[in-house]
């Protein structure tokens, strides 16, 4: 997926919701991927509507490649 940096995945413990958390490079790819389209393949395979938010994140860090990452790098 272009633009995609990394993505976690995570279940709440009770397996009543789930989602994903992802890092892009910069918002427009982000946009360019996260369309109408996309909520409609998540829908039509998990049963839900997602909800999209955006966030800023002015910093990324990775421990197990020791790697750093500061909103200027994306």
């Amino acid at each position: 997926v272009p633009g995609l940096l990394c993505k976690h995945y995570y279940l709440e413990e009770g397996g009543r919701f789930a989602g994903g958390i992802y890092l892009w490079a910069d918002r427009a790819q982000a946009e360019a991927f996260l369309t109408p389209a996309f909520g409609e393949a998540v829908r039509a395979r998990f049963g839900g509507t997602p909800e999209v938010t955006h966030l800023p994140c002015p910093l990324s860090l990775d421990n197990v490649h020791q790697v750093h990452r500061l909103a200027a790098d994306f």
